[in-house]
């Protein structure tokens, strides 16, 4: 029986191993840099565009799922190169040296590279560029053609780093591929893409060269694309929904009483403008905090602000569907709007100012249309009734025993504003908005979305004033701050990347502690007795090359050499890596923890009858920690720094999320000084604790 048990068991081992096999073989890498729209960027934390929805629909067709990682554009090469990735897409020129290394698909895009500048820029082709500071994303097409027939140009991780660059006066010109180009260009006014392109080249997805049969049933996926016209739609996709004008909408929460009507009539407004739509919840700091973040857009406020917080707005249009006045008996004891606490308000049923008196003070009595409100009012079944002003007008020239407050009770409207850089395209939104009104488009929007029943009169006024310059220090901090990490909920990539950088660093530190105590005790037996030469040698070479090599090189060298043909979770190669690295520095620290104890210790330990190993252990090797620990606490802050190259192997870090926050932006005050904060409250609040550790020693001294 027991037996049968273990065949079983073995039985059921195997399978399991053999679905874990299947469903690992099942899976596909794609390595990417999602800093080239339209071809890839992150968007609310996932990774989209053009090539990541391509090569989703060719790898579910082949039936495989897919993995797709954000990496520097110079290490997806090798990723695919090493067996890290069976896919590279990042919008990946067809060169000859790159054919040496990899295996491409077919050309799916036909691309250029352009050349961005400033408006005022006196390059007007490519004949103008010798002398020029040129800037470029380090390893792309651009990069090589740039120091092949021009010069050597100033290379950049990212290509928005490089236009950021170009924005604040630090380049002349940036050579990059056309459709990014035309992203970044619309996001930054102030520059221009020259009409001429610098070269052209194709586009194509690389596999190594070991995928060969993989390559094979990949391209006949990508020709049926092609054939049936799916690729291009795809392509087509992206490349409209990166160039159309964005839409960015503040709406009360949608439970609210007229959240669903409100967010009904601006999914129609954007629907028939063909606007790309963005929703938010927020106050008038959220609203300004917009203006900047995405220039080519118009912003639709439908949440109440005072007047105050309307005058800090610039370039604003007023989008009025209703004046509503208050109308009472002209015997009423209601003298002013304060005094309608516990009255009886009546109001048409389903209109705007049937929902804000129940927001503001309390359900109203609502009647079918204006004349049953008002007749209401006259037969004394409600104290107040609330209208259109006009309706009111007439009603009260019949009717002189009404009188109507002067003064709107409430007026319904919206405000559509723009950025300083937008103001033709706000004035063109409103030409349409009136031709909608002319044409009963707009009325109709407003039934569909549950608005007034009666016909309205509506009124656009569009005021082109500035009350507060969006440049100055506070309002441009303000916006910034919203941009860069609440709008989207951008922060998130900080407090994920926090939390990678800890892990490694612990888990890094811990594994140096271990690595150097070993190395410092051979170091040191060699050094005090003459043994362990040859161990003694190897220590020596080890820390020869780890010190004497930069970490991120020897992170990319266990990544894509050692690990290269094995599957291996980023965070442990970076914890052997950076575990390496420390090791080799904690070793000398603990060996001279060692050495500065005086040598009579160990004859005193000896005398008494301990062997060498036995007064190391018992009486050295305590004494010799308690004098390092305050240098062991400075390695483990040295090496928490020194983690913010991880990002390198496509871990996202603390600066890695910084970097994604800044290729979406493209702003690189916040980001950059959010990392180095977050950084230096870390490294104080070690350096407090060590502090405290320092104290307490002496203490016991």
């Amino acid at each position: 029986m027991k037996r049968l048990l273990l065949v079983m068991a073995a039985v059921m081992l195997c399978l399991c191993g053999c679905k874990e096999e299947t469903a690992r073989k099942k899976t596909l890498v794609m390595v990417t840099n999602a800093t080239f729209p339209p071809y890839e960027y992150v968007d609310m934390g996932k990774i989209e565009g053009i090539d990541p929805e391509v090569v989703r629909r060719i790898t579910r067709k082949m039936g495989y799922e897919l993995e797709i990682q954000d990496m520097a554009f110079d290490a997806i090469i090798a990723a695919v190169q090493t067996g890290k990735a069976q896919i590279a897409a990042s919008g990946i020129t067809v060169t000859e040296d790159r054919k040496k290394k990899v295996l491409f698909t077919d050309p799916y895009v036909v691309a250029a590279q352009v050349m961005i500048v400033p408006k005022n820029s006196p390059v007007k082709s490519a004949a103008d560029l010798k002398g020029k500071r040129i800037g470029v994303q380090h390893g792309t097409t651009g990069d090589t053609y740039v120091k092949e027939n021009i010069q050597e140009p100033q290379r950049f991780q990212h290509g928005p780093d490089a236009v950021t660059a170009l924005v604040s006066g630090k380049l002349d010109v940036v050579v990059i591929d056309g459709e990014p180009a035309e992203a970044y260009v619309s996001k930054n006014p102030q520059l221009k893409i020259l009409s001429e392109p610098l070269v052209k080249e194709e586009y194509a997805f690389a596999m190594g060269k070991e995928n060969k049969e993989l390559l094979d049933k990949f391209n006949a996926e990508l020709r049926k694309m092609k054939a049936s016209g799916e690729l291009a739609k795809v392509i087509n996709h992206y490349r409209k929904l990166n160039s159309k004008v964005k839409l960015t909408v503040f709406l009360p929460p949608e439970n609210a009483i007229d959240g669903k009507y409100l967010r009904s009539m601006m999914e129609q407004l954007a629907e028939r403008f063909d606007f790309r739509a963005d929703y938010h919840e927020g106050g008038q700091e959220a609203v300004a905090g917009v203006i900047q973040s995405d220039v080519k857009q118009i912003i639709a406020v439908a949440i109440p602000l005072t007047q105050d917080q309307k005058k800090l707005l610039p370039y604003t249009e007023t989008l009025i569907l209703g004046e509503y006045v208050l109308v009472v008996p002209k015997s009423s004891d209601i003298k002013d709007f304060s005094m309608l606490n516990g009255k009886k308000i009546g109001a048409v049923k389903g209109t705007f100012a049937d929902r804000y008196i129940e927001k503001n003070i309390h359900p109203a009595h609502v009647f079918a249309d204006a004349a049953e409100v008002l007749n209401a009012v006259v037969s004394g079944k409600v104290d107040a009734a609330v209208v259109e002003r006009k309706i009111a007008e007439v009603y009260l020239k019949k009717d002189k025993n009404l009188k109507m407050f002067p003064e709107n009770f409430v007026r319904e409207e919206y405000l559509f504003l723009v950025g300083k850089e937008n103001q033709s395209l706000l004035k063109e939104f409103a030409a349409n908005m009136k031709k909608m009104q002319s044409s009963g488009d707009l009325k109709k929007i407003l039934e569909q979305a549950n608005t007034v029943q009666n016909a309205k009169a509506i009124r656009s006024e569009v005021k082109q004033e500035k009350v507060m310059d969006e440049d100055s220090l506070w309002g441009g901090i303000k916006f910034s701050f919203y941009n860069n990490f609440v709008k989207d909920q951008r922060y998130t990539y900080l407090v994920k990347g926090f939390f990678v950088t800890i892990e490694i660093t612990v888990l890094a530190v811990l594994m140096g502690i271990v690595i150097g105590f070993f190395v410092a005790v051979i170091r040191s037996t060699a050094d005090l007795t003459g043994k362990l030469k040859l161990l003694d040698g190897l220590c020596r070479v080890y820390l020869t090359v780890i010190r004497g090599t930069p970490v991120v090189v020897q992170l990319l060298i266990i990544y894509f050499v050692i690990f290269g043909s094995v599957n291996v979770d980023k965070v442990l190669v970076a914890v052997i890596a950076f575990g390496i690295n420390s090791g080799a520095y904690v070793a000398e620290i603990i060996r001279g923890g060692i050495m500065s104890i005086d040598k009579g210790q160990m004859e005193a330990g000896q005398s008494l009858g301990l062997t060498y190993w036995q007064s190391m252990r018992e009486i050295i090797l305590p004494q010799a920690f308690k004098n390092v620990l305050p240098a062991l606490g400075n390695e483990f802050i040295v090496l928490l720094k020194e983690t913010s190259v991880a990002g390198y192997i496509a871990l996202q870090d603390l600066t890695r999320g910084g970097d994604i926050i800044r290729s979406q932006t493209y702003d690189a005050f916040f980001p950059l000084i959010a990392v180095a904060l977050i950084y230096l409250t870390v490294v104080v609040f070690l350096s407090w604790l060590l502090g405290c550790l320092e104290k307490r020693l002496k203490r016991n001294e």
